[in-house]
């Protein structure tokens, strides 16, 4: 995927992008979730209740 792509590029510094995106940057969960567009979210709920119907 695009993360391994990035580091296999870009070795630490890549890891410190995704750290300061994913991990630290979001102050809420609200603001976390928003990093993936309601598209994402919306086909992860989808799939999550395919695993349990």
């Amino acid at each position: 995927g695009a993360y391994v792509e990035s580091i296999n590029a870009r070795g630490s510094a890549a890891v410190q992008e995704y750290l300061g995106r994913y991990v630290y940057g979001p102050a809420t969960h609200a603001e976390y979730l928003a990093l993936f567009g309601t598209t994402a979210l919306a086909e992860a709920d989808r799939r999550g209740k395919e695993l349990v119907s």
